[in-house]
């Protein structure tokens, strides 16, 4: 029997997942520091030493209330915001804020010199329509810092 190819993403289960991340926004950065083992902060400053120069305009994709935006912030950078939910927007300090999927980036072609992307990019809905719509704004010797965490595939020994 032949399989069919599923494309990767959040694909259905897209909408539960932002909903469920709009209902633990207070908790939201202690949650992801858990998650991580505490190793969050270390994996968000190397991404975003490597994505950021000093006086860049940096999008943060699925900035959720601007963790990352912060690390842009003291590398030198000036952070956009891009989120799908208005709730977690909403509760950014930072003003330069828009509200979109990773799958339609509602910018120009080849805008941006950096891209950062902290935790955020196994919430799209399709990944590879978000990898190609990053690729679309991102300048040609541009840079895209991501963290992430994976599943592990085999038994810690």
């Amino acid at each position: 029997m032949k399989r069919k190819f599923r494309r990767p993403g959040l694909q259905e289960r897209w909408e539960h997942v932002v909903n469920s991340l709009e209902r633990i926004i207070p908790a939201y950065e202690l949650g992801s520091n858990r998650i991580a083992l505490f190793a969050d902060t270390l994996m968000r400053t190397r991404a975003v030493n490597f994505a950021v120069r000093k006086g860049e305009t940096i999008l943060d994709l699925g900035s959720g209330p601007g963790v990352m935006a912060r690390a842009v912030e003291r590398a030198g950078g000036r952070p956009l915001l891009l989120d799908v939910s208005r709730r977690m927007l909403s509760v950014s300090p930072y003003s330069t804020k828009v509200q979109a999927s990773f799958e339609h980036l509602p910018f120009r072609d080849e805008v941006f010199n950096g891209i950062v992307c902290g935790f955020a990019l196994r919430d799209s809905r399709d990944l590879t329509d978000a990898l190609q719509e990053i690729r679309r704004v991102l300048r040609r010797e541009g840079r895209f810092g991501f963290c992430d965490l994976g599943k592990p595939t085999s038994r810690v020994k």
